[in-house]
């Protein structure tokens, strides 16, 4: 899978991929205190639904002033 290897590639740290969406949204949280620091993520069928999961995990996890920095949706066609 030559995108999973370039973005890993990118990888300066312990980092995991999401390969397999099937219908979900999925949303990515950060510490904006520090990027590199506290972090969340989650997938669910709706949007909504991820992005709230990844921020209660990040601020689970230490974050103080999280926010969503990306999302993505599955298209069909």
């Amino acid at each position: 899978m030559p995108a999973n290897a370039a973005a890993l590639g990118q990888c300066s740290g312990g980092c995991q991929l999401a390969t397999a969406m099937h219908g979900n949204r999925a949303a990515l949280s950060i510490n904006m205190l520090n990027a590199c620091g506290a972090y969340g993520y989650a997938a669910a069928p709706r949007l909504g639904q991820a992005q709230n999961t990844a921020l209660g995990y990040c601020y689970r996890n230490g974050g103080k002033d999280y926010v969503i920095c990306a999302w993505v949706c599955e298209a069909k066609g």
